[in-house]
């Protein structure tokens, strides 16, 4: 019995960080994603290479309150505002870099982002 559960346990460790996409997330986590996903269409960060698929399928389960929805459609507007700005300055892409990479690095950590840090910074 020892064997199965050592075998077991093991085993889960080697689960795909992908299996957790397919949870509903709470609206905290949410959020948070969203801020994340916000860069996703800044087109001066377009050729990072970035790659938000998992995520973006993980952000589609479940419904939200209106409230949230609308917090999230928030950091889309910010962000874009923002990617506007950075545009016409070096400094504010590095910096607009800097908050996407926070903004996403827990998701990196889980394997819902794919961050291509090589074309990112150069």
């Amino acid at each position: 019995m020892r064997r199965i559960i050592a075998v077991l346990v093991s085993l889960s460790a080697f689960a795909p960080l992908t299996a957790h996409a397919e949870e509903r997330m709470s609206d905290a986590r949410f959020l948070s994603a969203s801020r994340c996903l916000a860069y996703e269409s800044v087109a001066s960060l377009q050729a990072d290479g970035v790659d938000y698929s998992a995520l973006r399928s993980a952000v589609t389960v479940g419904m939200r309150d209106p409230v949230i929805s609308d917090r999230a459609r928030q950091f889309q507007r910010e962000t874009r505002i923002a990617g506007n700005r950075a545009r016409q300055s070096e400094r504010a892409l590095a910096d607009l870099r800097a908050n996407r990479d926070e903004a996403c690095q827990p998701f990196v950590e889980r394997g819902l982002v794919q961050l291509n840090t090589s074309t990112a910074r150069s």
